[in-house]
């Protein structure tokens, strides 16, 4: 018995569908791993398309910006390699989860400014694995444009005194700081030519307990990128920080007033030393008298002081004159003082005194040594001298003649109440006779 052989045919057209069916399985699979499109800058709100090339400035990127890697397609993972072009410092890390970011995890770009070289390998799976499915290179740089700026301040006194081992300094800002989003104003004291640094704060106010030259520098600046850490007081100088800032040439943006607001300030040696009355007692002559004091050369007036003499009258000290001598005219008797006062003309300023009702314990008061914060010196006790006007007044006779009788007369006057009688002064009557006024009694 003759094997039948059997053969199965399939239409051509039936072959060609299978064919093209595993072609496109084969195809999809290949074609449907993802693309890169691009590379921006966001925050997840805002966004800026990053361009080969391109010169970004940092203040112009979105704030907390990281680097976003723009994909289509099916992929599970981007490895990047990050390279700090000035430095040749790299930087490798893989993102898992989109949106694919650098720093992963959405973290805000924390490698400040200069040129960067970026590598994104867009991978099928996660952690790198499987097919790489597109590979994109960018070189971008990213300047700072600094505009932050410190501002200017006044010394609220350019002279300040210790009183007790102690002052406090102070400079008012002018108002005309720039302080950019995340940045703060900080006020910076230093110590002598040197800018020392020995102390720092939020506000322009600061206790000092040595005397010398003292400025006080506003300062603009970033918590995040300068670490005020850094400075230790006695030791950095306002020099050491400025080289850290951009305004010196660093790389930090920041802005410190180098000039500051400057205070001198001193232990109060001023000392108005001891006078002596050349009279203790003088008297008015045709209405005035001349009254003066003698220094005993113990007065201490040290480089920037003046002295000057002040007259006062009464127990209130109540001042009537000054000069530069210790001699005075007067034209009313009472009991007047001449004083020594010792003072700085930029820290004392005489123009408050108003002859006849500002008095000695006024100025006084607002010296050191009267409890004051002004470093200046008054002999309080001064000199005193009295100065008198004793006037004799006048009588009226109570008769214009009288005549004698037994060989006797009376008479008399009576007082016009014009008489001065100055204390520890007596009066007494006095009887003269003849043209040459010869006393011939007197009670």
């Amino acid at each position: 018995m003759m094997k039948l052989e059997t053969t199965f045919r399939f239409p051509k057209s039936t072959i060609l569908l299978l064919f093209l069916f595993i072609f496109s399985i084969q195809s999809y699979a290949n074609n449907n791993c993802g693309e890169i499109n691009g590379f921006e800058f966001s925050n997840g709100s805002e966004s800026m398309a990053i361009e080969n090339g391109g010169v970004y400035n940092i203040t112009d990127i979105p704030s907390n910006a990281f680097i976003n890697l723009l994909v289509d397609g099916y992929s599970q993972s981007v490895r990047y390699a990050v390279r700090n072009d000035n430095t040749n410092e790299y930087d490798y890390i893989t993102e898992n989860v989109e949106p694919y970011t650098y720093p992963a995890g959405n973290r805000a770009w924390n490698l400040g400014t200069g040129t960067f070289t970026i590598r994104a390998d867009l991978h099928r799976y996660n952690n790198g694995y499987g097919q790489r499915c597109d590979r994109e290179m960018i070189t971008f740089t990213v300047t700072e444009t600094c505009n932050a700026f410190s501002g200017t301040a006044t010394a609220t006194m350019s002279n300040v005194s210790l009183v007790d081992g102690m002052a406090t300094i102070s400079a008012t800002p002018n108002g005309d700081a720039v302080i950019p989003d995340g940045f703060t104003l900080g006020f910076v004291l230093t110590f002598g030519e040197e800018l020392v640094i020995v102390d720092g704060d939020d506000i322009s106010s600061f206790p000092v307990t040595e005397p010398g030259n003292y400025t006080i520098h506003p300062f603009v600046y970033n918590p995040n990128t300068l670490d005020v850490g850094i400075v230790e007081f006695g030791v950095t100088t306002g020099v050491d920080v400025l080289g850290l800032i951009s305004q010196g040439g660093g790389d930090i943006c920041a802005s410190l007033d180098v000039a500051g607001a400057p205070v001198t300030v001193e232990s109060c040696e001023a000392d108005a030393g001891t006078l002596i009355a050349n009279m203790d007692t003088a008297c008015l002559v045709d209405g005035m008298a001349t009254i003066s004091a003698t220094s005993n050369n113990d007065a201490n007036i040290p480089d920037g002081y003046s002295s000057i003499y002040v007259l006062t009258q009464g127990d209130g000290l109540v001042i009537v004159n000054a000069g530069a001598e210790p001699s005075f005219d007067v034209t009313e008797d009472g009991n007047y003082t001449i004083h020594t006062l010792v003072y700085n003309p930029n820290t004392l300023d005489l123009g408050i005194v108003e002859f006849g009702v500002t008095t000695g314990f006024d100025v006084f008061g607002l010296i050191i040594p009267g409890g004051g914060n002004i470093c200046a010196a008054l002999d309080v006790a001064g000199a005193p001298i009295s100065v008198e006007n004793p006037m004799a007044g006048t009588l009226t006779a109570d008769m214009d003649m009288a005549t004698l009788v037994d060989g006797a007369a009376t008479i008399s006057a009576t007082p016009n109440g014009d008489i001065n009688i100055p204390d520890g002064y007596s009066s007494i009557y006095v009887l003269t006779q003849g043209d040459d006024l010869v006393i011939v009694n007197a009670g």
